[in-house]
């Protein structure tokens, strides 16, 4: 979970990082793992932040649902809402 420009752990609310430097570029599922990264911006790089967790189960890429691709463009544009799916991934 990203807050406040810091990275928790969504279960424990323990800071994994304390500053994420630059600006957001975009937070999606861009590695198609259904598991969402970040992407920030600082003078001279980019910096893709994801978890090093391996998964425990595989879902389709959260970028073949039509709403989640929508809503990853709409940030990409400025609209800085963070992305949802159409479905439910308990099911």
């Amino acid at each position: 979970m990203v807050h406040a420009g810091r990275i928790f752990d969504f279960g424990s609310n323990k800071t994994l990082l304390q500053s994420l430097e630059g600006v957001q570029v975009v937070w999606a599922d861009i590695l198609g793992d259904w598991r969402e990264e970040i992407i920030v911006s600082i003078p001279g790089e980019l910096r893709i932040y994801s978890t090093t967790i391996p998964a425990k189960n595989r879902r389709a890429c959260l970028m073949q649902d039509p709403i989640y691709r929508i809503d990853v463009v709409h940030l990409s544009m400025g609209y800085g809402q963070p992305p949802m799916i159409g479905y439910s991934l308990d099911s």
